[in-house]
């Protein structure tokens, strides 16, 4: 079972911050936020509530649930990912007939 210290490391490296980032914005220091990932402490409320304004899931931090608030932005990124994707091939599809029409 995963624990809510691989959860809270999960959702750090996701949104792409470093242990002392994630420290500096929930106004702690980077023993506690060590301490906090490997479970040998558990974070507050108030650190929660920091951690949430830079986006991360505290729902799913505490509960291993995603909130539907955040699968629905993952969604939409895979998605526009991939019509980005679509994009491309379709360009680069249309560009390789007209060169072979020439």
């Amino acid at each position: 079972m995963e624990t809510i210290g691989k959860r809270l490391r999960e959702e750090r490296n996701r949104l792409g911050y470093t242990q002392e980032e994630f420290a500096e914005i929930a106004k702690i220091v980077k023993n506690t936020q060590l301490k906090y990932e490997n479970d040998s402490r558990h974070p507050d409320t108030l650190y929660l509530a920091a951690i949430s304004e830079v986006g991360a899931d505290v729902s799913y931090i505490v509960t291993g649930i995603r909130s539907e608030k955040d699968a629905e932005k993952r969604l939409k990124n895979v998605l526009t990912m991939l019509k980005r994707e679509l994009d491309s091939r379709l360009d680069k599809a249309i560009e390789q007939i007209q060169n072979e029409q020439q």
